[in-house]
């Protein structure tokens, strides 16, 4: 029941249908109890209608629950970077590194965020790690962006 229900809500979430999606969220917290997974696309799902403050609160529960979830670590990390906390958004990246090793997408951002901290040489690791990720999956598009980054951090 639940993979239908999150499934529709994702679905009216794509469409731009957020408060039919958060109904359809709240029916499956309300008979199923909350689960990661559910907190952290409802706080996904706030933290793109721009209720920062909610989503935080979201992906906090979610990480309670279930502090392996890496999907709610980056989902406080984009909240933190967001409110403009680049130590705290690095460092809860860092922790779904630890989970998700090879997400070239999470070692991209990490390293937007370090990059704007001024951390280059940390930068540099990341986007080369997230290019060798993307260019390992076929991601072409991404690993084009990517090489771009590194060369504009590595030259003179």
């Amino acid at each position: 029941m639940r993979e239908a229900r999150t499934n529709l809500a994702a679905a009216l979430a794509a469409q731009g249908r957020a408060d039919e999606a958060f109904q359809e969220y709240e029916r499956h917290l309300s008979t199923a109890g909350s689960d990661a997974w559910t907190l952290s696309a409802v706080g996904a799902l706030q933290l793109r209608l721009g209720k920062v403050d909610e989503a935080a609160e979201s992906y906090r529960e979610a990480v309670r629950q279930d502090p392996g979830s890496a999907a709610a670590h980056r989902g406080l990390a984009d909240v933190e970077s967001r409110r403009g906390n680049g130590d705290v958004s690095a460092r809860n990246f860092q922790l779904a590194l630890e989970i998700e090793p090879d997400s070239a997408r999470t070692h991209a951002t990490l390293a937007k965020v370090l990059e704007g901290g001024g951390d280059l040489a940390g930068a540099a690791q990341h986007y080369r790690r997230a290019l060798e990720l993307a260019e390992a999956a076929g991601e072409v598009a991404m690993a084009r962006e990517l090489r771009l980054r590194v060369d504009r951090i590595e030259s003179p």
